[in-house]
């Protein structure tokens, strides 16, 4: 099963009823979803980034052929980031030079 893909369940099977797990109580599942809730808040960071449709769309079309946009994104930074600790600049140093 890979990252993202729902699981595919019967609808109705001895632990699943319309698309549910029922082997957990209401209350259970409750409490369950507060938990995971609340660690994905403290644990994760979302970023949303606008592109423009006719001025980016080379880049949209690029994105949209990567298999994981996240995990290329952030190789892309990381390589960024040992360039600028090679380099001996800061971000902000490297960002005026880009202008």
């Amino acid at each position: 099963m890979g990252r993202g893909k729902k699981r595919e369940v019967p609808l109705e099977t001895p632990y699943y009823r319309d698309g549910r797990d029922i082997r957990y109580s209401e209350e259970a599942y409750k409490r369950f979803r507060a938990y995971q809730s609340e660690w994905i808040k403290q644990n994760h960071t979302s970023l949303h980034v606008h592109f423009r449709t006719v001025d980016d769309a080379d880049v949209i079309e690029w994105l949209n052929n990567r298999k994981n946009k996240t995990d290329y994104l952030r190789s892309l930074i990381r390589a960024d980031i040992a360039l600028c600790q090679k380099e001996g600049i800061t971000p902000e140093d490297r960002e005026e030079g880009d202008s």
